[in-house]
This record gives C-alpha cells, structure tokens and sequence, in this order.
C-alpha cells in the first residue's frame, strides 16, 4: 500500500512540475483507482447505491492502514530497543 502511494506521489510531482501535458495521465489513473475499488468490493454488497461509497471506503481504509503502520512503525523504533532481542 506505501508503494501504491509513493508511486502516485510521484506521478504527481512530475506532473504538477510543469508537464502539464500529462495531467489527462493523472487522471486516467485516479479514475482507473476508483474504478478498481468500485469492482474489488462491489461483489460483497451488490446494491447500485454503493457504487458511491465503494471509493470513499477504499481510501479511508488506506488512510487508516497508513497511518496505523506508519504509527506503530515509529513507536517501535523510538524506544530504545536492542538490535537484536533475546529470545
């Protein structure tokens, strides 16, 4: 999921950096995002209605897996823990 991300930032960045030409790319690629989401969850709930929430849940499950793994990743690794742990 990172990777997904910083891919995406990248993309974005070299867009926005004055390639301006590739903005129908960026695009492309936030609808291709959503439309996944759309057919990745669709089939658990198979109601119409849901086609609208389909994305909004998908990026909210992002976000919170981000920032839960990046939370726990830095709680980890701020105390003072030896290299190698005994077992």
């Amino acid at each position: 999921i990172f990777l997904r991300y910083m891919v995406f930032a990248g993309i974005c960045v070299f867009v926005l950096d004055k390639h301006f030409v590739y903005i129908p790319l960026l695009v492309a690629i936030i609808a291709l995002y959503l439309l996944w989401a759309i057919i990745k969850n669709y089939r658990y709930v198979k109601n119409i209605e849901a086609i609208l929430f389909l994305p909004l849940l998908q990026i909210t499950s992002d976000i919170a897996v981000l920032l839960g793994s990046s939370i726990g990743f830095f709680r980890f690794f701020s105390k003072n823990r030896p290299v190698i742990s005994k077992l």
